[in-house]
């Protein structure tokens, strides 16, 4: 994956000049919180010498404003900050200009500048810390003619603020003051929705200085590689100076807590790495460009909630310009994964041309706190080709839904969907990012732990504690704002495990599609011609491969879901309770436990009357299960594929009575039409 990397980064420093300038551009970061659609904008403390006073100012924010202002984020936070351009306010009123100044070399014209500024606009505090020693004169900014939203104030706020902050000022700690300056500065001067900060003296942008962008890139490209030896570089094999040093990659390219790892068991410092992985200095400015490139433009949508990097791995030399192409593989990824066409033909349209017929892929997933970046997964070499024959069983499975549940749009499987059918709890992504990798690198899928993994998540939404307490990434449909308000929460909550339910059934029916399915072979499927119920149950059978212990529990299932309709309609508290599902345990349900199940539901079936209508699933159910009563360690089942089957039945229950009610309800529509329009034609006559 670092060739790909080092590819990309030399392409990006190809398509420009290849200067100090350039690197330092393609280093820029992604604004936190910028939307294009929105206004936006970067404040500017303007300096002037001629009168002593600090204007300030915003201008509206577009794409390319972290290159135009070089925002390469703030310094880390041990170190002293020196970034001229910030999304944090309270850095450029305090200590970003002293410590710059201090860092620049003897003779820097900026030097001089930056001395000038801190004798001139800013109140030394005395504190023995230097970070906390200097801020801005608050006098300076608030005193005269300010600007906000483009408006002239026209006041003096000075006045107003003088007594509060000098009160402050002398109560407070000088390192509470900056955050407190700043604060002031946003709320009183600037408007809303200001996310990046720079400086200005006499009309020139600091950060447009030369000495000011020399300072950048040494920080960035040549302190690595002071006091280094010589020596050959392990990524192009050039002759040169080479560092071991990989503080500035986000990416951690090897293991360093391992001592095996390191040329003769040495501590990095030691240059202990530099026999095992060292880096040459262009090497190391196309990694940093490469990895900046990734973050920024290659980041993946449509994979559920998880922070992914695309990352292509080339077997091909690049060509200048090379990179709008990685912009448009990631856009590509992004379009198949997220807005899925309901046409195989068109899907092949779209990928027809694409440059995601030429390589393979490496999808870096991450954790990312702003502090801490952790790679949580790397899924190696994935064949273009796949993510398409993904997408095809998606689209395929959603014709499978459309054809036995209801006929909508609703039940195509895609990358994002399965984030939502799998556990994924307290940013734990680790059972996700399993199926993921088993798609994409065409590993089998063991059938009984997904079972399992349902069955948790059904578990939710049957229990409403769980749904509000659980930390699971699923939303609580009793709180969606478009939720139907003729419904209670339990009818919510049961509507949503039942399309859950057959959500899972058609992933199975993906993966089984993909011919990924680790499960127990069926021998024919002849015996299910021989059910003695509705063809719709035999084909949906047929379709999910259920084999007859399965598909006895799925006829169990069914009944459920019978006597719940009853149960719902008779409640007394308008809920609409289905207090038959009490009799499932989430837990897992043994052989003898479902023979139980099959009698007390045959009583329930009597007791509410509906038994002439289910009399043939509970037969069917019962001639399944009856090979195994004495035989019960023939039953293959899991407790949790037990309990999986009873409410795949359950689930296929309520969605044919939603679709034979759905069709009731069109037909009396059709009816009624057809009458208003025949009355209509009468009244014309």
């Amino acid at each position: 994956m670092i060739e790909s990397i080092l590819k990309i980064g030399q392409s990006v420093l190809e398509s420009g000049s290849g200067g100090e300038l350039e690197f330092l551009k393609a280093q820029a970061e992604t604004i936190k919180g910028y939307n294009a659609a929105k206004k936006q904008y970067i404040a500017v403390l303007e300096l002037t010498t001629s009168t002593k006073n600090i204007n300030v100012q915003h201008r509206e924010i577009d794409d390319d404003t972290p290159s135009e202002f070089l925002w390469l984020e703030n310094a880390p936070r041990a170190s002293f900050q020196d970034r001229l351009t910030t999304n944090n306010l309270k850095y450029l009123v305090s200590q970003s200009i002293p410590m710059l100044a201090n860092l620049l070399p003897k003779g820097s014209e900026l030097k001089k500048c930056l001395m000038y500024i801190r004798r001139n606009f800013f109140l030394d505090l005395g504190s023995d810390r230097e970070r906390y020693r200097y801020i801005v004169n608050p006098e300076l900014i608030f005193s005269g003619k300010q600007f906000q939203s483009g408006k002239s104030k026209g006041k003096d706020i000075w006045k107003e603020i003088k007594g509060d902050w000098e009160t402050t000022q002398t109560n407070a700690q000088p390192k509470d003051l900056p955050d407190k300056l700043a604060k002031l500065i946003q709320k009183r001067l600037l408007p809303r929705d200001v996310l990046l900060f720079t400086i200005s003296l006499d009309g020139e942008i600091l950060v447009h200085h030369p000495d000011y962008q020399a300072h950048l890139y040494k920080v960035k490209a040549k302190a690595p590689f002071e006091d280094v030896k010589q020596g050959v570089c392990h990524l192009t094999g050039n002759f040169g100076k080479v560092t071991a040093n990989t503080k500035n990659f986000k990416f951690k390219y090897y293991i360093t807590d391992k001592l095996g790892f390191s040329s003769g068991f040495k501590k990095l410092e030691q240059g202990g790495f530099d026999s095992t992985f060292a880096i040459g200095e262009g090497a190391y400015r196309a990694l940093l460009c490469g990895e900046r490139f990734i973050r920024r433009e290659m980041r993946l949508n449509g994979l559920g909630r998880c922070s992914v990097y695309l990352i292509p791995d080339f077997h091909t030399s690049f060509v200048k310009g090379f990179s709008q192409t990685l912009v448009d593989i990631t856009d590509s990824i992004n379009w198949v994964g997220k807005k899925l066409r309901a046409v195989e033909e068109e899907l092949e349209e779209q990928l027809e041309d694409n440059p995601l017929s030429t390589y393979l892929l490496n999808f870096l997933f991450f954790f990312d706190d702003g502090q801490k970046f952790k790679v949580t997964r790397l899924i190696q070499d994935v064949p273009t080709t796949r993510l398409t024959h993904i997408t095809r069983a998606g689209i395929k499975a959603g014709e499978v839904g459309k054809r036995y549940f209801t006929e909508t749009n609703q039940w195509k499987i895609s990358l994002n969907k399965m984030y939502f059918l799998i556990p994924v709890r307290k940013k734990q992504e680790q059972r996700i990012l399993t199926l993921y990798e088993s798609l994409f690198t065409s590993q089998n899928v063991q059938s009984s732990i997904l079972i399992k993994d349902f069955i948790e998540l059904a578990k939710v939404y049957s229990f409403p504690n769980l749904l509000e307490h659980g930390g699971y990434q699923i939303s609580d449909p009793t709180k969606d704002v478009n939720r139907d308000q003729s419904k209670s929460n339990h009818q919510l909550l049961d509507n949503a495990l039942v399309d859950y339910i057959a959500n899972t059934q058609l992933l199975l029916w993906t993966i089984r599609e993909l011919k990924l399915l680790k499960e127990g072979k069926m021998d024919n499927d002849d015996w299910i011609a021989h059910l003695e119920v509705g063809d719709n149950y035999k084909d949906y059978i047929r379709e999910m491969k259920f084999n007859e212990p399965q598909a006895a529990l799925f006829f169990l299932g069914s009944l459920i879901g019978s006597i719940g309709s009853v149960q719902a309609s008779r409640a007394d508290d308008g809920q609409g309770k289905k207090v038959i599902l009490n009799k499932l345990n989430y837990q897992g349900m043994s052989f003898h436990r479902i023979q139980r199940l099959a009698t007390e539901l045959f009583e329930k079936l009597i007791q509410y009357k509906v038994l002439p209508y289910n009399e043939a699933f509970h037969a069917e159910a019962k001639r399944l299960l009856e090979p195994f009563a004495n035989k019960p360690e023939e039953w293959k089942l899991t407790p949790y594929e037990n309990v999986y089957y009873i409410l795949s039945g359950y689930s296929y229950s309520v969605l044919q009575s939603r679709r034979q009610a759905r069709k009731k309800a069109q037909a009396k529509n059709q009816t009624n039409n057809q009458r208003n329009e025949t009355l209509g034609g009468n009244d014309d006559n």
